[in-house]
């Protein structure tokens, strides 16, 4: 037997039945990006992989406050789960929700997903925060990028006012906050605790696709100077790329096209993980979950790069 959440409540169910619910999901992985696109798609994914969410087995010390402010808009929130009792150092999970550019929050209402990653965090010996941001289209280029800078700022004195001492920061973006989540390296001056980077499933290079409109604007002349590529590709800090097998090709050749360049620019290789059998959003929907693909993979990352990098900034 095993034991996962349905809404907020603990439910026991025999560990077949949730490889058979996982292993029909991938059976249903989505390739074409309209259709993985569409809110009844999405919802269904949403609905079926709840279930497979798993409860701690050990206590987690801490109340969660779900709605911080970082900044004067309304979507200027963070989530937070302290992760157990202070001590030295502490690391930080910052996540980035994506949805398009145009939607989504930073938890979804009435179930576990997205307040699962917090959990998987602080399970895992890190202070966890998720990040709420500006839309589009109301807000293009380069807002979102400018909030998460500043939340990730506001995210350091909180865990160093309530907690104690941060030592490093891992960011962490999946599909459209992926381009967010690289904005603090790639616009920004930095915060020195930002160590790692990890992108999921992102685009970040407007030559070799077209951006959305909604959140890169209407004029095509301006796509090719809105993108994170040259950041991500100059700028000396430890990056973990995914993709899913069933993400949509213009993801895959993002990813690949960083690697190359941070190849040719820092004399760098990154480390790049395919996601066999997972569609968009399943790799990220199952964190601490029976089935979880993504989590050895990124705790392989962060042990190897424990030791606090020494950034030299970007070329």
């Amino acid at each position: 037997m095993t034991t996962y959440t349905s809404g907020h409540r603990e439910v026991k169910r025999p560990i077949a039945d949730v490889f058979a619910t996982a292993t029909a999901m991938v059976c249903r992985a989505v390739t074409d990006i309209v259709a993985a696109s569409s809110k009844e798609w999405i919802h269904s994914t949403f609905a079926q992989l709840a279930p497979l969410q798993l409860f701690p087995s050990l206590p987690v010390e801490g109340e969660v406050d779900r709605d911080i402010p970082y900044g004067p808009q309304r979507r200027h929130r963070f989530w937070f789960r302290p992760g157990g009792p202070p001590k030295l150092p502490q690391s930080i999970l910052v996540f980035v929700r994506g949805g398009g550019f145009v939607g989504d929050d930073k938890s979804e209402p009435k179930s576990p997903l997205y307040e699962h990653i917090g959990l998987w965090a602080v399970l895992n010996g890190l202070q966890a925060f998720t990040v709420s941001y500006r839309l589009a289209p109301m807000h293009e280029w380069q807002v979102g990028g400018d909030d998460v800078s500043l939340a990730v700022e506001a995210v350091i004195k909180t865990v160093r006012e309530k907690v104690c001492e941060p030592s490093e920061v891992f960011l962490m973006g999946h599909s459209a906050s992926a381009v967010h989540a690289a904005a603090p390296v790639t616009m920004h001056s930095p915060p020195s605790e930002i160590a790692d980077g990890i992108r999921i499933s992102g685009v970040y290079d407007n030559n070799i696709c077209k951006p959305n409109p909604a959140y890169f604007g209407e004029r095509v002349d301006l796509h090719v100077q809105r993108l994170s590529l040259q950041g991500l590709a100059n700028f000396d800090f430890p990056l973990f790329l995914g993709v899913t097998e069933f993400d949509p090709d213009l993801m895959h050749s993002n990813a690949v096209t960083v690697m190359h360049k941070r190849l040719t620019s820092r004399k760098q290789c990154t480390q790049f993980v395919i996601l066999y059998e997972n569609n968009h959003y399943r790799p990220i929907l199952l964190l601490n979950s029976a089935v979880d693909t993504l989590a050895a993979r990124f705790l392989e990352f962060r042990c190897r790069h424990r030791t606090k990098h020494v950034r030299n900034g970007p070329a």
